[in-house]
């Protein structure tokens, strides 16, 4: 048995179960909290008089739900990280398990939710700046933000 001093030194093996499993629990956080927050809040902001302002605020208040989660990323992939800095060789073992649960087709696939919530609370968030600068879009955007 080896002196826990040594253990700690030496690179962790990779868990594949608890890594999917960290993976998918990221996923459902992001989509269940981050997207359903955001578009919620966003439909919120479109009743309001100054909907990109408040969409700000918003956006805000979003942002703490993710830094107040940030702990809910998965745990085998944070200590893979952090053995890599140690541990050279581990690099490619991060960016193996990056590209098999972070690839743009899988997370666009897995977490649709969050992306759409995400997505449209910064489109209310920058709509002014849309209806000032793309005229194509003025007689839309001033219909559906109730500015025209």
């Amino acid at each position: 048995m080896a002196d826990s001093g040594n253990m700690l030194q030496d690179p962790p093996s990779l868990n594949e179960r608890a890594i999917k499993a960290g993976f998918k629990h990221w996923s459902d956080f992001l989509n269940n909290a981050i997207g359903l927050v955001s578009f919620s809040l966003a439909l919120g902001c479109l009743g309001t008089h100054r909907p990109a302002t408040n969409a700000c605020l918003s956006f805000l208040f979003v942002m703490s739900i993710r830094i107040a989660g940030k702990d809910i990323y998965p745990a085998p992939m944070c200590r893979l990280q952090q053995a890599a800095k140690k541990h050279p060789e581990l690099k490619k073992d991060v960016y193996a398990q990056q590209s098999k649960h972070m690839s743009t087709t899988r997370m666009f696939n897995a977490n649709l939710p969050f992306l759409f919530g995400y997505v449209f609370l910064m489109f209310v968030m920058f709509s002014h700046i849309f209806y000032l600068e793309v005229p194509v879009m003025r007689p839309i955007l001033g219909w559906y933000l109730g500015i025209d």
